[in-house]
């Protein structure tokens, strides 16, 4: 089975307030909200990937807070990393966005996977969501997760599996093996049967009106994620246009 670290390469967004540290000239972050996932493409430049609702513009253009992505070094400890704001590229008018960071030390990244994807292809989605079962209203706790699913649904941009998204895990890569196969952005649902409840026919001036009640007797909520060989071309081109990562 292929394994390997998300030291420096997996991340989540975060903002709040910077503030001292006791003791130090240094400032923290105290986080108030933690926003999504992402995950790094390119070590060099400082850049990581995203959804665009999980940073929209509302936010990068917000000066009352911080933004932040927070990585993890090889003792787990976080290691919070700013986010330039002047700097967005969207793919299209698609929900995925390229930002930069200010700090490239410690960074890592894995290579796009170039090959079709094929149903019932095992896939890997990864993120560091909000847990709320720790988190209180003061402290936000994030955690790790892998979860595992298979394709069912496979369209010219995308792929859909049979495991929903987390919430706050929006952004974060989905790997076949050791390569980026994709970023998870949003769920769908969708009804397995449609039943007649009931059916009535009520007499009028004008005639007959028929009624009817529906119900779904099954619903399914599949995560989707976009192919990262549909998006690897406008992802090559940002790289090679970013300009120099800050150090």
């Amino acid at each position: 089975m292929t394994t390997y670290s998300s030291v420096g390469f997996l991340g989540v967004v975060v903002c709040g307030h910077a503030v001292p540290v006791e003791g130090s000239t240094n400032l923290t972050l105290n986080v108030t909200r933690v926003l999504g996932s992402g995950f790094v493409i390119s070590v060099e430049k400082g850049l990581i990937l995203t959804c665009e609702h999980v940073f929209p513009r509302v936010d990068r253009e917000n000066r009352s807070l911080e933004y932040a992505f927070f990585t993890f070094d090889d003792d787990n400890q976080i290691q919070i990393r700013s986010i330039d704001r002047n700097y967005c590229e969207q793919w299209m008018d698609n929900d995925l966005i390229a930002l930069r960071l200010f700090h490239r030390k410690g960074l890592t990244t894995l290579d796009l996977y170039d090959q079709a994807i094929i149903h019932g292809r095992r896939v890997l989605a990864m993120g560091i969501p909000l847990n709320p079962e720790m988190s209180t209203a003061n402290e936000s706790v994030v955690t790790s997760r892998a979860v595992t699913a298979f394709v069912v649904s496979i369209y010219p941009e995308c792929c859909e599996m049979d495991r929903r998204v987390i919430r706050t895990m929006s952004g974060g890569p989905v790997m076949i093996g050791d390569k980026i196969a994709g970023v998870a952005f949003r769920n769908e649902k969708y009804s397995q049967e449609l039943i007649t409840e009931e059916a009535t026919e009520v007499q009028s001036e004008t005639g007959s009106i028929r009624t009817e009640k529906h119900f779904y007797k099954e619903v399914q909520e599949f995560g989707v994620f976009y192919k990262a060989t549909s998006f690897a071309e406008w992802l090559m081109a940002v790289v090679d246009r970013a300009p120099p990562g800050h150090a």
